[in-house]
C-alpha cells in the first residue's frame, strides 16, 4: 500500500512538474528583441510565414530566445532554421561535456576574432565550469595550463586544424 501511494505521489509531483515546466519553455514571440545593427530588428508580426517558422522553431529549442545572429540569418530563413538547428544540437545535444563544448567554441571565436562568438561564448564557459584561468589564457593566445585530460584533447586538436591544417587558418583569413 504504502509503495502504490508513493508511486502515485511521484508520478503525480513528476507531472505537475512537467506542466509547469511546458508552461514555461516557450517564449511570446511577440516580445521577441532581435538584436545587431547591420539590419532592421523585424517583429514578429512583421515577418514572413517562412521567418515566423524559423523564430517559433528557434523559441521551442533550447536557447529559448533569438540573442545571436538570428536577426541576419532571418534573411533567409530556410537556411537559418537549418543553421539554428544544427547550432543547438552541436551545443546542447553534443556528447562532449559542456565545459569542453564551450571551451572550444571560445577558442574557434579566438582564432578567427570573432568577437561576439567570444563574448557570449565566454559567459558559457564560465557557466558551464570552464576554469577563469583558462578562459583568460585562450584570449591572450596562451595555452592553458590545468585543463582537464578531455579539455587537453579538445584543444590540441583545435590548435592543430585551426593553425596547421592545409588551407585553414591566419593565411586564408586576409583573403
Amino acid at each position: 500500500m504504502r509503495l502504490q501511494l508513493f508511486c502515485v505521489f511521484l508520478a503525480g509531483a513528476i507531472g505537475i512538474a512537467n506542466a509547469q515546466t511546458a508552461a514555461q519553455q516557450t517564449p511570446d514571440p511577440r516580445s521577441l528583441v532581435l538584436v545587431g545593427d547591420r539590419f532592421k530588428a523585424l517583429k514578429y508580426d512583421e515577418m514572413t510565414p517562412e521567418q515566423k517558422t524559423m523564430i517559433d522553431h528557434l523559441l521551442a529549442g533550447e536557447r529559448r530566445g533569438a540573442g545571436g545572429p538570428f536577426n541576419v540569418l532571418l534573411r533567409s530563413p530556410e537556411v537559418g532554421d537549418l543553421a539554428q538547428q544544427f547550432g543547438g544540437a552541436m551545443r546542447f545535444r553534443a556528447s562532449l561535456p559542456k565545459d569542453v563544448s564551450e571551451t572550444i567554441i571560445i577558442m574557434t571565436g579566438r582564432f578567427w576574432m570573432a568577437q561576439y562568438e567570444w563574448n557570449a561564448h565566454k559567459a558559457a564557459a564560465l557557466q558551464n565550469g570552464v576554469n577563469p584561468a583558462i578562459v583568460d589564457a585562450i584570449a591572450t593566445g596562451k595555452r592553458p595550463t590545468g585543463m582537464s585530460p578531455e579539455m587537453e584533447v579538445a584543444y590540441n586538436f583545435i590548435e592543430r586544424v585551426a593553425h596547421h591544417a592545409p588551407g585553414i587558418g591566419r593565411d586564408v583569413q586576409g583573403r
